[in-house]
């Protein structure tokens, strides 16, 4: 990229996060050239924080009751729940705050070609209007990679000085906005979207649920930010890691539920997209809004996938390819009109396993209801061997949210023999208590093993409930 040649009009766009929201726009028009508020497209942003720092003397510590305990946390959050998104940007934080967290006051200079985020009592040498959160700003400069000019600066700035009725308070949580408390991650997710190219929908005639709305806004990106930024940038499609079939729609009288499970061998969450089409074809798509942590799960409702892709019921039933850039698998489960619940998507086999330093035989096992659901449940584990006995069985399970429960079941399983176990004794092993069907496990041991789930539930049905897609090993 180069930067426009001396003497040319430098184009801002300055946005502004306010208790009575407004957004100003300079003339967008250059050189008989109307320019897009977008950066380059696979574009990395590198940033510099101004926020205080991290570590035991950084600013704020102990005020971010979410993300925290340091406001650089917040910051780097923030910005992360745009790239989880899919979409094709990237950012990159070099950290320059000191325990102060006023440092960045005189960072924010327009035009340097440094993006920035900090902390100050006015805005790159201007003051705050008395009713300001923050603030965000963007430059132009000619892109060689697309022949136009593209956003290639972006500057953030929050006021830590007064509002017309008093200190700014600055905070971070969860849930509904409170009273004299601003949540500074929120107001920091909007920002960034402004660093990104968005505007406010709702001053557009749009009526939507949307972190990028003026005025209050929801603690976390809604399907509306998401198909924005996800439009401006367009995902690099990832490779289809697995596929969930005959999801019934919203309307139909039997309920499903997709269960999207992160592998996680290697350590990393799962960024998921879904990519789905109807029995007669129509697509329906977009990304999963969360993240999914190392050895997670998320659960989609019908109405979850409606949200994800686009706010269109479908007809009939649906099919997703599941894409990521790392390894997943899915089930769908289906509540039937008399009450039986089915998996609508076999014994597992047991892989090489890499854990603590050895190698294990291990199979995985998916979706386990707890002892406290009316669907009671039998585990099977099949000692395949007819030979030697498969040794020192476990269990290595993960909730939902990836946390790590395991434990020893049994010192010994004789070769052909089947050792059962209820979710009770799952429950005794690992020495934890889950909800509903949020339990997935390893079954390891020193030789090949298979693992198998039965289920009784309402209604006396007996389902199998291994199968998941890709078909384990």
């Amino acid at each position: 990229m180069k930067a426009m040649k001396r003497g040319a009009i430098l184009l801002v766009l300055l946005w502004s996060t306010q208790g009575s929201a407004w957004v100003q726009f300079p003339p967008t028009y250059w050189n008989g050239e109307y320019l897009e508020a977008q950066w380059a497209q696979s574009s990395t942003a590198t940033v510099e924080l101004w926020v205080g720092g991290t570590g035991p003397t950084c600013y704020g510590r102990g005020k971010w009751l979410v993300y925290g305990p340091c406001l650089e946390d917040v910051i780097r959050h923030a910005a992360q729940a745009w790239i989880d998104t899919g979409a094709n940007i990237n950012i990159v934080f070099t950290s320059h705050g000191d325990p102060s967290g006023i440092a960045g006051q005189n960072q924010c200079i327009l035009g340097d070609r440094r993006s920035t985020v900090s902390l100050a009592t006015g805005f790159c040498g201007r003051a705050f209007n008395p009713w300001t959160w923050a603030t965000a700003q963007g430059y132009f400069y000619y892109s060689q990679q697309e022949g136009t000019y593209r956003l290639a600066e972006g500057d953030i700035v929050f006021n830590i000085g007064e509002l017309q009725d008093g200190p700014i308070q600055w905070s971070s949580y969860d849930g509904p906005e409170r009273n004299q408390q601003i949540d500074i991650h929120r107001v920091a997710m909007h920002e960034f979207g402004h660093f990104w190219g968005l505007d406010h929908p709702n001053q557009h005639g749009q009526t939507v649920s949307a972190v990028m709305n003026s005025g209050s806004s929801p603690d976390r990106l809604q399907p509306d930010d998401i198909a924005g930024i996800t439009t401006i940038y367009p995902p690099v499609q990832d490779p289809i890691q697995a596929q969930v079939y005959a999801i019934p729609p919203i309307t139909a009288r039997d309920q499903a539920t997709v269960r999207v499970h992160c592998e996680g061998l290697d350590g990393e969450a799962c960024a998921v997209h879904l990519d789905c089409t109807d029995h007669e074809g129509s697509e329906y798509a977009g990304p999963v809004p969360d993240i999914i942590p190392a050895f997670g799960t998320r659960t989609l409702t019908a109405q979850d996938i409606v949200e994800i892709t686009g706010g269109e019921p479908w007809r009939g039933r649906l099919t997703c390819a599941l894409r990521s850039k790392r390894a997943v698998t899915g089930q769908v489960w289906t509540r039937s009109g008399d009450g039986v619940l089915v998996n609508n998507t076999a014994a597992s086999r047991s892989f090489l396993l890499e854990y603590a330093g050895n190698t294990w035989q291990a199979a995985r096992v998916y979706s386990i209801p707890s002892p406290t659901s009316s669907d009671v449940t039998n585990l099977r584990i099949r000692c395949e061997t007819t030979g030697s006995p498969c040794e020192n069985v476990m269990l290595i399970c993960a909730n939902d949210n990836g946390e790590l429960h395991s434990g020893s079941v049994v010192e010994r399983i004789e070769p052909r023999a089947t050792y059962h176990m209820q979710a009770a004794e799952i429950e005794r092993v690992i020495d934890y208590q889950w909800r509903g069907m949020g339990l997935s496990c390893f079954v390891v041991s020193t030789r090949d093993i298979s693992v198998q789930i039965l289920t009784r539930t309402g209604g006396g049905a007996l389902v199998n409930n291994s199968a998941v897609d890709p078909p384990l090993r």
